[in-house]
């Protein structure tokens, strides 16, 4: 097996818990964990000049993984604020 073929295949795992974990739940450590593992992958695929695949995948759990640990922290000051209301 090629070098080149074994490195794609450690990534394209790597982005398949990405996206898992982007699924998991909007909000808390499954957010955070999917966001490293798109900054993390696409860091990769910068430093292969392009050669391994998977950039929309990292694009998916970056943003999908950014927007969930935006939104918990959102949810849990208005869950907050209404129970001292």
């Amino acid at each position: 097996m090629s070098p080149e073929l074994l490195t794609q295949i450690k990534l394209s795992v790597l982005l398949g818990y990405g996206f898992a974990f982007s699924l998991l739940g909007i909000g808390g450590l499954a957010s955070l964990i999917a966001f490293i593992i798109g900054w993390e992958v696409r860091r990769r695929i910068k430093q292969s000049h392009d050669k391994l695949v998977g950039a929309k995948l990292a694009w998916w759990c970056i943003v999908v993984g950014g927007l969930g640990m935006v939104t918990w922290p959102l949810a849990f000051i208005a869950t907050t604020l209404r129970l001292f209301k």
